[in-house]
């Protein structure tokens, strides 16, 4: 097993000069979601690599508004899009780590809990190590196994 990195994405430079937590960001500015704006970056610590994804309705959808109820249904969630780019260019997500952001106008505002079952079961199931998570008070790393099971309690899904 690998062990993680615990260079928070604020700090990471993943290249020239740019960190984890702008790619994001960044990534996060491609979403059409009228509910959550999301973005991901999965990064290798080891090679330099990385992939992005944001919060988006399956291609060629759009988000029309209508979803909005329904939109963790509906949409691709970023962490979903980023290990599926990671996948398509790289092959493989093992090892690597994943930083997802929410943001509002184009700025960092805190995540809230784990809650989503699906992507941590993907992060998981991808073979990811770590899960960067923005709160009121930070950064916080996750490796993902805790990161599941906390998602799991948090929807209330015995396991």
């Amino acid at each position: 097993m690998f062990s993680l990195d615990t260079t928070p994405p604020d700090k990471y430079i993943i290249t020239g000069t740019t960190t984890a937590e702008q790619l994001a960001i960044s990534a996060s500015k491609n979403s059409n979601c009228q509910k959550s704006t999301r973005g991901c970056v999965i990064y290798n610590p080891r090679t330099a690599w990385f992939a992005i994804g944001f919060n988006s309705p399956p291609q060629p959808l759009f988000c029309s508004g209508k979803c909005f109820d329904n939109c963790n249904k509906f949409a691709i969630h970023a962490e979903q899009m980023c290990i599926n780019e990671a996948l398509k260019i790289h092959r493989s997500a093992f090892g690597c780590v994943i930083a997802h952001v929410k943001t509002v106008g184009g700025n960092l505002v805190p995540s809230g809990e784990p809650s989503c079952w699906q992507c941590s079961r993907a992060m998981l199931e991808a073979g990811l190590s770590g899960m960067w998570l923005y709160h009121d008070y930070g950064w916080k790393l996750y490796d993902v196994l805790s990161f599941h099971k906390e998602t799991l309690k948090n929807c209330g899904i015995d396991y």
